[in-house]
Order: structure tokens, then C-alpha cells, then sequence
């Protein structure tokens, strides 16, 4: 491993970074599947930078991954990979959305210090998406700094929600060093993004919701927030392809008269 010491003079609006340390790696990815955006490092490394991150005030501590000529920021939060001691693992579904495959090699830098995030800006992926989001703001605002940890403009990450719930989020703010850190307190911005209309009738009755959703990271030990929940015929979610668990969105439809009902 080599160690370098910088310095950096530049201050920004989050906060001013004046010295960090990093080290640089070569690790072998193994993807595992995680319900969260951190990954885990080697129990040397570990053990290397725990003393360092004791003094910290933020939550976890950065990396930053380099690979097939892409770059891109993960979040450390002190857990160690089992087994070979080159691995670095992360979870699947960040993985992904990363584009990083299970047994690539990737140049890892890690970052003691990063600026923290007053506010960040994101957007859902889909309409879809948004829609979950919208039934679950209180779930995701309780759970989003157990879940995220570092954030950078133009990353693409997972968000669970509930069971079995998975949505996809990217950040849209701008910052003046490469990354941020989600704090206590973070205040995220949520654009929305409602599903096109599609009918005269649809039209009335499709959700108008334009205004973004406001939310802040708080940090829980435990899942909060109850999903609400629908009963449905066995032989009814069967036909619709619906499984047990999962989360929808519905809406009620206004089914016009038929012309006999309306003549008699």
C-alpha cells in the first residue's frame, strides 16, 4: 500500500477541507447482497484507518474507486470483507448501478476526510419510482443515512424501501470537491416525476403532483415507518403477476357510464 499526504487550500460552501490522508490499492470486487450503499474492506485496511475514523464526526469515511477508466465514490462505514484479503465487497444492486462487475479489479483510494452536505438535490430514476417514493417519504427520510453515506454529482444508487421495495435515485446537486458526506440533518431536495397522462379520463384523475418532495437524512437504529398494506385474492395477484410483499402504487379510476345504463 502507499500512503500520500495532501494538502488542499480550496474551501467550498459545504465545509473547508484543509488535510486529508489516502491510501491507494488494488482490491478485486465481490458483489454481496446488501440492502445498503456501503462497502467493506480488507480487515488490514480496516484496521489501518479505524483509529483515523474515531476522531471523525461523520458517519462513515470515502473511497474512491477507480475502474475501465470510470471513477466513482463509495461510502466506508468501518465494515471488513470475510475471506481473501484483496476483496473489497459491495452490495449487488450498487454494484450495478455503478457498473461494476463481480471479479473486477479496481484501484481504491481511501479518504479520511470529506466535506458534509447542507443540502443535495436528487431526483427519481422513473415514475415509478417516484410514486413509491411519494407513499413512503416518512420510511425513506428515517432510513436514507442508514442506507447512503457519500454522494457525488451524477451517482445512481438504490434506495429499499420496506420488504421488498427497491427504488433508484440519482443526485443532481453539484459540489465544489469531488464527493459530500450525508450528515444528521442533510436536507434533501426530491424532484418529482409524475407519469404522463395518458387518457381524457386518466387525466382527471392521474396524481397533478409537481412540487418536490423535501426530506432529511436521519439517522436510526431500527427500521420505522409502517407500509401500508392491501389484501388481495390469491387467485387474483396470481393472474396479475403480483407477489406477496410488494409495494404499489394505486389510484382510483373513474370508469365512464356504458350508453345502456346512461339511455335507461
Amino acid at each position: 500500500y502507499q500512503r500520500r499526504e495532501m494538502g488542499e487550500s480550496r474551501g467550498n460552501h459545504l465545509c473547508s477541507l484543509c488535510l486529508f490522508y489516502v491510501v491507494d490499492m488494488q482490491l478485486i470486487v465481490r458483489c454481496v447482497a446488501e440492502r445498503h450503499c456501503f462497502v467493506s474492506l480488507p480487515q488490514d485496511v480496516a484496521y489501518q484507518f479505524a483509529s483515523q475514523r474515531a476522531s471523525s464526526t461523520l458517519h462513515c469515511s470515502a473511497l474512491e474507486l477507480t475502474f475501465s477508466g470510470r471513477r466513482s465514490y463509495v461510502g466506508w462505514a468501518g465494515g471488513t470483507s470475510s475471506g481473501t484479503a484483496s476483496v473489497l465487497e459491495i452490495p449487488s444492486a450498487l454494484a450495478a448501478c455503478l457498473h461494476i462487475e463481480d471479479g473486477e479489479r479496481v484501484d481504491v483510494t481511501l479518504v479520511q476526510q470529506l466535506p458534509m452536505a447542507a443540502t443535495v438535490a436528487i431526483e427519481p430514476l422513473t415514475s415509478s419510482d417516484w410514486e413509491i417514493l411519494e407513499l413512503n417519504a416518512g420510511f425513506i427520510e428515517n432510513n436514507l443515512l442508514n442506507q447512503l453515506g457519500v454522494v457525488y454529482h451524477g451517482l445512481v444508487f438504490p434506495v429499499w424501501v420496506g420488504v421488498s421495495a427497491q427504488i433508484h435515485m440519482k443526485v443532481t446537486s453539484s459540489f465544489d470537491s469531488s464527493c459530500a458526506a450525508l450528515a444528521n440533518d442533510t436536507e434533501v431536495i426530491v424532484a418529482s416525476k409524475v407519469r404522463p397522462k395518458q387518457s381524457s379520463v386518466s387525466n382527471h384523475n392521474e396524481s397533478t403532483h409537481s412540487q418536490p418532495v423535501t426530506l432529511r437524512a436521519l439517522s436510526v437504529d431500527a427500521m420505522v415507518g409502517a407500509v401500508p398494506v392491501v389484501t388481495v385474492h390469491s387467485s387474483v395477484y396470481r393472474k396479475m403477476g403480483i407477489c406477496p410483499n410488494q409495494i404499489m402504487c394505486l389510484r382510483r379510476l373513474a370508469i365512464p357510464p356504458s350508453s345502456s345504463s346512461s339511455s335507461s
